[in-house]
C-alpha cells in the first residue's frame, strides 16, 4: 500500500474530508454547521420530556397544574426540536453538497500555509534520498539518511490529508493517480496532441508548442499510476518540468484537469490518405 493514501472521495464525505484536513493542520474547521447540529443533538426528545413529566407526576411533589403547564410548553419545544432533527438530517448534507465548491475554495486558502510547510518538509528530505529508490529502508540505512527516510514518509501520510478535491474522469487516466492534481500545479495545455493518418503507418503525431508540455504530465500521470510515492518524491526533487505542489482552487483544478485531459487526447486533423499499392 503507498504512504500517500488518500481516502476516496464521494458525495457523502466531501465535506468530511475537508474538515479532517483543517484537523491536520492543527486548525479548527469554520463549520458552523456541526456546530448547529452538535446543538440540536442536546435537545431532548418529546419522549424524554414525556418521561421527566411522567416522573415529576409519579413522585406528586409539584402542583399538579404547574406540572401540566411546564410539560405541555417543554413538550412542544421537543416535538419541534424532533421535527427540525428529522429534517436537518435528510437535508443538510444535500445544501452542504451543493456549496461544496465554496467549502473548498475557503479551505484552499486557509490551508495552504500548513500545506506549504509539509512539501518543504518532503522537498528538504527528498534530496537527501537515494536518487533511484529513495524509499527503500535499507539503502536509507547504508546510506545514513534514516532520518529523511522517516521525514520524507510522515510528509508523503501528511499529504493525503490535504487532498480533499478530485478531478472529473480523465481518459486513459487512474482515478487514484489523477488525485494528485487537487494537490499538484502542471503545465497549461489547452489543446489536444495532433496527428495526421497516414494510409501504412496509422496516425503520426504532429509536433507543436504544447508536445512538450503534453508529455510531462502524461509521464507524470503514468508514473503515479505505477508508483504514487516515488512520483511526489520526484516532484520534491522538480524532475517534472512545470510541476509543482500546490493546493488547487476548485478553478484551478479544473484547469489542471483540462490540461491532463488535452495531454490524453488526440485529435485527427487530417483526413486519410487513401494509397493504392
Amino acid at each position: 500500500m503507498s504512504i500517500y493514501n488518500p481516502e476516496t472521495l464521494n458525495h457523502l464525505n466531501a465535506r468530511d474530508l475537508i474538515d479532517r484536513a483543517y484537523q491536520a493542520a492543527g486548525l479548527t474547521a469554520p463549520n458552523r454547521v456541526s456546530a448547529f447540529s452538535a446543538l440540536l443533538r442536546e435537545e431532548p426528545t418529546a419522549h424524554d420530556v414525556a418521561v421527566k413529566y411522567a416522573t415529576l407526576a409519579v413522585d406528586g411533589e409539584r402542583d399538579a397544574k404547574k406540572l401540566l403547564e411546564d410539560a405541555i410548553r417543554d413538550t412542544a419545544r421537543a416535538t419541534a426540536a424532533d421535527s427540525l432533527r428529522d429534517i436537518v438530517n435528510r437535508t443538510i448534507d444535500a445544501i452542504a453538497l451543493e456549496r461544496i465548491d465554496t467549502l473548498r475554495e475557503k479551505a484552499t486558502k486557509d490551508l495552504t500555509r500548513p500545506f506549504n510547510t509539509v512539501t518543504k518538509r518532503l522537498t528538504d528530505a527528498a534530496k537527501k534520498l537515494d536518487h533511484k529508490d529513495p524509499l527503500n529502508r535499507e539503502i536509507a540505512f547504508d546510506q545514513d539518511t534514516t532520518e529523511a527516510f522517516k521525514e520524507a514518509q510522515a510528509a508523503l501520510a501528511a499529504l493525503a490529508a490535504f487532498t480533499f478535491a478530485a478531478p472529473n474522469h480523465i481518459d486513459y487516466v487512474n482515478a487514484r493517480a489523477s488525485r494528485i492534481l487537487a494537490i499538484v500545479d502542471v503545465p497549461v495545455v489547452d489543446t489536444p496532441a495532433s496527428a495526421v493518418r497516414g494510409a501504412l503507418n496509422g496516425p503520426r503525431p504532429v509536433k507543436d508548442a504544447d508536445t512538450g508540455r503534453r508529455n510531462t504530465i502524461k509521464w507524470l500521470l503514468v508514473d503515479a499510476d505505477r508508483d504514487i510515492d516515488r512520483t511526489l518524491i520526484r516532484i520534491a526533487r522538480g524532475e517534472y518540468q512545470g510541476v509543482t505542489f500546490s493546493l488547487a482552487t476548485p478553478e484551478a483544478l479544473e484547469r489542471r484537469t483540462r490540461s491532463a485531459q488535452m495531454a490524453n487526447r488526440v485529435t485527427i486533423l487530417a483526413e486519410e490518405q487513401a494509397v493504392i499499392l
